[in-house]
């Protein structure tokens, strides 16, 4: 999976929520991939900010 890609999708969601992309890690252990998403806002993200991302 490529990270260009990953961002076109998740950019969206994540700026229509108040917040900006601030990373994207691709891990492939034991062939259970995981993406991790960073994200941040003005002042900080908050767990709520995650929560509505997660919920979206």
């Amino acid at each position: 999976m490529d990270i260009e890609y990953i961002k076109e999708i998740v950019n969206p969601t994540i700026e229509g929520n108040g917040c900006e992309l601030w990373g994207i890690d691709l891990i492939n252990k034991k062939n259970l991939p995981t993406i991790r998403i960073f994200i941040d806002a003005i002042g900080g993200a908050t767990i709520q900010d995650c929560e509505k991302l997660i919920q979206n």
